[in-house]
């Protein structure tokens, strides 16, 4: 509540900042007077009534009574449980209840809500957001019920007033508290029932018969009281801790007070101001401060006397009340005698803290010091297993034990909740870690997991998410750009530690990320693989629910539900605590369950560090056991020993919050190094904030000594500027070896004495200054330049910060006009100062008849010379020479063919000349054309040569014989047929018909692609020859048998070479006996010889 400080004026120091301001806190009470009211005071003097605190809203009273008005509060009303869903709530509004049946007024004096759950809390204390006013009556939604998302069901009751015409009666009633002879607080209730307000004060008594230290302060009222006039106190009002800095302080003014809320008066009759303090800084200077008649807080400071040292008390430890309905006199009451001996002088009933265990009491002008008498503190043991702490009562002097509200979390993860229960657990969602059962401080982390590299898919920690108020701070670690870097949001906004608000505080290390938060004594420490969350046993004991249990000193409750039932198992009860939606986290199916270690990983070497020398001073601060167990699980599943490194690291983090910080890392063999991001490096026992060039951070967050430095004030690792250089700034990663420099906006700076050049300026670092000096750059004399080559144009360009000529190409300057290349060149483009120049070079090849030839290729220059595209090139052109030798012919034919000249050409050419028929003894035989060629061994083959388009083509004929069967044959006629191919004889009768056989035919080498049935005629037709005696020659009579009907078919035949063509035959359908003429063998011969004559 104050501040230990060092006057300005005694004992220099070395540091600019050796000023100090005093801030304290003031309560404010208040005298309201009522006109034409008639008020009822209750008051019981011995007894301790109980009450139901309450939140209890007033109306504003527009319609003036001119009889008495009699209030009365109804009945406690609950119009029924809360609706479900994020769109439902508990709607108890006056509307409502009037519709219910409920006979109340519209527009009550005043209403009071409570929780039916809880009906000793006030509202303020149940940390849900509710509205409570006579206008609305009660009204609570279950969308602005932070992490819950439920509303409590609650009840409400009004007061209703009414005019009346009664007497009035005024009353007097005055009441004072005597001194008791025991030292038990009694509590004195006032209640002042009136339209506008119901008040209820405090009133206490001790065994001290002084008056409490208030500063009471009257006004002077202008506005005359035609009837009763009605004065109430109000309440102590304090809108909340001073505001820092030099313009801040303690405003409790009435503007504020009602702007706040409060309901009371505008012009007060009388105002009482506490707790004005009377300090001193145990170094010879006293502080005091009094409330004068203006209810103006009037500050000074004196040397004090060495033989008492006052301090200021922290409660006032006597109350004087007196309550009248009589209009207080603006005169001021003279106070009992002082001390004003006493060195600060001492106000009557002012009590002090003379040294730590003793109080120094201004009793009627005298100093009376008494020696503060402590109980002997209980000794208790902890289930957590970690040592009590010794907590202080608010004098200093004396204490009492109380456990530690502990829980860990790390690796895969593993649990230790605040009763020291050990349990690990597998899930890649979002839970809650803990959260108030009944809210008071609206305090809750949730925790977000992954499934880490782990071959059976055991998770590790990734961010937490801390609720506390309307803040919500969001913590995680991520890989950026290569580094392993802490990133931190505070509703929704990223900032940069050191942070710090008026309610907490966020440091980070380069490895440990400290959320501590003085008002609730809390902290929460995260590094990315681990977690740690302290909580004050005062403030959260039994009142604590999720994956950490509930801090109760009890373990047989740690697996608590969220519907409050304490479940078997933790690692089962952890899955109950999902948060869904949060930070749009993605669950996955849990993994395989993981297989049991192999007995050869049953005792890890790396983890029993844990238990060795090396933390042997940490061992009876905090427990090792539940740290070994998970590091020999981690390194059994995960494979790797690095991971058991994260154990040892939670529990060298623990040993370090607790004040016992080790060096640990230089006994693992390297496998739990860790490097810091350059340039800064690793040290094992660092303050939390590093100290930097900028004074202001230094001072603020390392100088000063405050609730958030007393949190922080540990030795943790982390990653630091080396030995010889110091941080430049909190927001940069700059190790200097001084500061003495310039810092620049950019976040880097410039060495004493360096020189830069900047926006066209030399700028200098000045080494006595430390400030940046500037000047104009200058700039030197330029000769004169010519741009006169083709495309050039002049132009002024800045160079260094100075203007100078430069030639630069405009191409739109340049000549478009192209060249045209004759065949065998191409145009080549020379790049010019700033336009191209062309020109025709030849080209690899010859050139004939405006056709290029590349060379080795032939080229058609002499039909009777072969001529090629050859290697050399002619001096002259550049191309390439065409060469040429005279054409050799090839008068070689093949058989059939004989070599004939062609006109208009250097060579002749073979053209056939006959046909050729290979024969099956592979031997050959020339036909000429028109000549049939018959075999000298088979009479019924037969080649022809015939002529078919300038074609000469060989035509085959095979003659095939029909059966021939002798008996058949009259004897003696049996003969070869003329052409010597096939048997012949005169048959027997036989009728003259059509004879069928298959074979296959050959023409000219090519053969049938299937067999063709080959048709004859055949048998005997009626033939004679007689001699005529009138004709006196002979008479013949011939007939044969002939095809009487024929169809003309088609073969398809398959040469040798694999062509194909169609070849056409005869088909004898029907044969029949035709006559003939009769030709006689002289008449033969002679048709014989006329055809050779041909």
């Amino acid at each position: 509540m104050w501040n230990h400080n060092t006057h300005p004026n005694h004992h220099n120091n070395n540091s600019s900042w050796n000023h100090y301001s005093y801030t304290h806190y003031y309560n404010l009470n208040i005298d309201s007077s009522t006109y034409n009211k008639t008020t009822t005071q209750h008051l019981s003097p011995t007894t301790t009534p109980t009450t139901t605190p309450t939140s209890t809203s007033t109306g504003v009273t527009t319609t003036h009574c001119s009889g008495e008005e009699t209030c009365v509060w109804s009945d406690w009303i609950n119009l029924g449980q809360p609706t479900s869903g994020s769109e439902g709530g508990d709607n108890e509004s006056i509307k409502n209840i009037i519709a219910a049946g409920y006979h109340i007024c519209s527009s009550p004096e005043a209403v009071e809500c409570r929780a039916k759950q809880y009906p000793g809390l006030q509202i303020s204390q149940l940390g849900q957001d509710v509205t409570c006013n006579p206008s609305v009556g009660l009204i609570c939604n279950n969308n602005k019920q932070g992490l819950q998302q439920k509303c409590f069901d609650y009840e409400i009751r009004v007061k209703c007033c009414q005019c009346g015409t009664t007497t009035h009666i005024p009353t007097t009633t005055t009441t004072t508290v005597p001194p008791t002879t025991t030292p038990t607080p009694t509590t004195k209730t006032l209640t002042s029932t009136v339209p506008s307000t119901t008040t209820s004060r405090p009133l206490s008594s001790t065994t001290t018969p002084t008056t409490t230290p208030t500063y009471t302060t009257t006004g002077v009222s202008t506005t005359p009281c035609s009837g009763e006039e009605t004065c109430v106190w109000s309440d102590w009002i304090n809108l909340g801790q001073p505001t820092s800095g030099s313009e801040g302080g303690d405003n409790e003014s009435i503007k504020n007070i009602i702007a706040a809320g409060y309901h009371i008066c505008s012009s007060p009759e009388a105002v009482e101001c506490s707790n004005v303090y009377n300090v001193s800084d145990h170094d010879g200077w006293c502080y005091y401060a009094f409330c004068n008649n203006t209810c103006e807080v009037e500050t000074h400071s004196t040397r004090c006397n060495t033989s008492t040292t006052p301090v200021p008390p922290t409660t006032p430890t006597t109350t004087h009340l007196s309550t009248t309905t009589e209009r207080p006199t603006t005169t001021p009451k003279q106070p009992p005698p002082n001390c004003d001996h006493d060195h600060p002088p001492r106000l009557n009933g002012e009590s002090w803290i003379h040294n730590q265990c003793t109080n120094g009491t201004c009793a009627n002008g005298k100093v009376i010091y008494e020696h503060v008498q402590c109980e002997t503190p209980k000794p208790i043991a902890c289930e957590n297993n970690y040592p009590p702490i010794q907590v202080y009562d608010e004098s200093g002097c004396c204490f009492h034990y109380e456990c530690q509200c502990i829980c860990y979390g790390w690796g895969d993860p593993h649990y230790v909740t605040f009763d020291g229960t050990y349990y690990g657990f597998q899930g890649n969602c979002s839970y809650v870690l803990v959260k108030e059962i009944l809210p008071k401080y609206n305090f809750s982390v949730v925790i977000d997991n992954y499934y880490c590299d782990a071959p059976d898919g055991l998770s590790c920690p990734q961010s937490l998410t801390i609720y506390y108020q309307s803040y919500e701070i969001f913590m995680t670690k991520k890989d950026v750009d290569g580094v392993f870097t802490s990133l931190i949001d505070v509703n929704q906004q990223r900032i940069i530690p050191a942070y710090e608000t008026k309610d907490f505080r966020i440091t980070d290390n380069g490895i440990d990320t400290l959320l501590v938060i003085p008002a609730i004594n809390a902290k929460v420490s995260f590094t990315g693989l681990m977690f740690s969350i302290y909580l004050p046993w005062d403030k959260f004991s039994g009142n604590t629910e999720g994956q950490c249990g509930t801090c109760d000193n009890n373990r047989t409750d740690d697996c608590r539900l969220p519907n409050g039932t304490i479940d078997s198992s933790c690692p089962d009860m952890a899955h109950q605590w999902h948060v869904a939606d949060h930070n749009n986290s993605q669950c996955t199916p849990p993994p395989p369950e993981p297989t049991p270690p192999q007995p050869t990983c049953s005792d890890p070497p790396i983890c029993h560090l844990i238990q060795s020398e090396v933390f042997e001073s940490c061992h009876k601060v905090i427990p090792y056991e539940p740290f070994l167990v998970a590091c020999i699980f981690d390194v059994c599943h995960m494979r790797d020993v690095k991971i058991g490194c994260t154990s040892m690291q939670t529990y060298a983090d623990a040993c370090a919050q607790a004040g016992v910080c080790i060096e640990w890392r230089n006994y693992t063999n390297g496998q739990c190094d860790f490097t810091c991001e350059k340039p800064k490096v690793y040290n094992a026992c660092g303050p939390q904030v590093e100290p930097t060039c900028n004074a202001w951070y230094n001072f603020k967050f390392i100088q000063t000594q405050n609730e958030f430095s007393v949190m922080g004030d540990i030795e943790l690792e982390g990653c630091y500027c080396p030995n010889g250089t110091i941080l430049m700034s909190s927001t940069s990663n700059y190790c200097i070896p001084s500061c003495d420099i310039c810092p620049l906006p950019n976040g880097e700076w410039k060495e004493a004495n360096e020189t830069w050049v900047s926006n066209c300026q030399d700028c200098v670092c000045d080494q006595y200054s430390l400030e940046i000096q500037c000047q104009p750059v200058a700039c030197q004399h330029q000769p004169p330049l010519t741009c006169d080559q083709e495309g050039q144009v002049k132009v002024v360009e800045t160079v260094d910060c100075c203007q100078k000529d430069k030639c630069e190409c405009d191409v739109k300057r340049c000549s478009t006009s192209k060249i045209t290349c004759p065949v065998g060149f191409e145009i080549e483009a020379t790049m010019g100062v700033c336009c191209p120049t062309y020109q025709c070079l030849p080209m690899d090849v010859c050139v004939f008849n405006n056709t290029e030839y590349q060379p080795g290729a032939n080229v058609p220059e002499d039909k009777c010379k072969n001529c090629v595209c050859g290697d050399r090139v002619d001096p002259q052109t550049h191309l390439h020479i065409i060469e040429c030798q005279p054409t050799e012919c090839d008068t070689h034919c093949q058989q059939g063919y004989d070599h004939q000249a062609v006109p208009g050409q250097c060579c002749g050419k073979c053209v056939q000349t006959s046909c050729v028929v290979m024969l099956p003894d592979n031997t050959t035989h020339t036909i000429q054309p028109g000549s049939i060629w018959i075999p000298s061994g088979d009479k019924c083959l037969k080649f022809e040569c015939v002529k078919i388009m300038d074609q000469l083509i060989t035509m085959e004929a095979k003659t095939v014989c029909p059966d021939f069967y002798p008996e058949d044959c009259i004897p003696g006629t049996e003969v070869i047929a003329p052409d010597g191919c096939c048997h012949v004889c005169i048959p027997k009768y036989k009728p003259c018909n059509v004879t069928k056989g298959k074979v296959y035919l050959d023409s000219n080498g090519c053969k049938s692609a299937n067999e063709v049935e080959v048709t004859t005629c055949g048998g005997s037709c009626g033939t004679y020859a007689m001699y005529s005696l009138e004709a006196n020659m002979m008479e013949r009579s011939c007939s044969c048998c002939r095809e009487v009907s024929t169809t003309k078919k088609e073969v398809e035949m398959i040469c040798p070479d694999g062509s194909k063509y169609n070849h056409s035959y005869i088909h004898i359908n029907k044969c029949g006996c035709q006559r003939t003429e009769c030709v006689t063998p002289e008449e033969t011969q002679v048709t014989r010889s006329r055809r050779r004559r041909r």
